[in-house]
């Protein structure tokens, strides 16, 4: 179902009032809002975890959430493209004349700071297990690993902190994202340094072997602002010779971790 401008032209469509309660509601007969029920927890206490006890809202569904992400990945492609430039120019003037272990360990300095700047906030999951030899081990989701956790929580975060531009993306009013919509929106930099980390690192990944392979989705950074709930993703056939942004960008990533293997 699209879901992008499904209230343009209702009279909704005129009004700069947010949403109320009673439209979100309706939004829920649309399979676009659901109602959970939000518990407070009180430390020292016993805390009854159900519906009965907790205060009910009305918030859009994991599905819609999606869906506005992936459209805003697409808004600020651009930006992200530029963020993940500036890792790699930055490695690129670290890494100069260096080969062999010293550029590794140039290589291994930069994955892990990337990984640090777009990982604030984030969780990560620890486990404890035993090695081959018996002996205790414990294991992380690795620098990949808890950015992808990361990014499972921003559609939600996005949403959250986001909503007049969740509402003007259902009412199909389009979204420009400038340095003033930055700034007021933290969260939309935060997606931007998350998406451009995750870009780098998996370069980085590629060519040196940091760490065990991480199954990386197919790449959001794709210029197409999806708006199915669900979405379901096609590459459409380029028509056109003309270098796009996405191309120089994947041509200069390639060119200095494809084909430089010997420093």
């Amino acid at each position: 179902m699209t879901v992008y401008g499904i209230f343009r032209g209702t009279t909704r469509y005129r009004s700069a009032k947010p949403f109320g309660r009673k439209e979100r509601g309706t939004f829920a007969i649309k399979k676009l809002y659901q109602a959970t029920a939000r518990v407070p927890l009180t430390f020292g206490k016993a805390n009854i975890l159900n519906e009965e006890a907790g205060q009910r809202e009305v918030g859009p569904t994991a599905a819609l959430s999606s869906a506005y992400y992936r459209y805003i990945v697409g808004k600020l492609k651009e930006k992200i493209e530029d963020r993940a430039l500036v890792h790699l120019y930055r490695f690129e003037e670290d890494r100069f004349g260096l080969e062999g272990p010293e550029l590794r360990k140039v290589a291994l300095n930069h994955y892990r700071q990337g990984a640090e700047d777009a990982s604030r906030h984030s969780a990560d999951l620890v486990e404890k297990g035993l090695s081959p030899q018996g002996n205790l081990e414990l294991r992380t989701s690795g620098k990949i690993g808890r950015l992808l956790l990361k990014k499972e929580t921003m559609p939600l975060n996005l949403a959250k902190f986001h909503k007049d531009g969740l509402e003007a993306y259902l009412m199909g009013k389009g979204l420009e994202v400038d340095g003033n919509v930055l700034k007021k929106n933290p969260v939309l930099q935060e997606i931007i340094d998350l998406e451009a980390a995750l870009i780098f690192l998996s370069r980085l990944n590629e060519r040196f072997g940091l760490e065990k392979e991480v199954a990386l989705r197919p790449s959001e950074v794709d210029g197409k602002e999806n708006t199915e709930v669900p979405a379901t993703k096609k590459r459409s056939k380029k028509k056109t010779s003309v270098l796009t942004d996405s191309d120089a960008l994947d041509y200069l990533l390639d060119t200095v971790f494809g084909k430089k293997r010997n420093g």
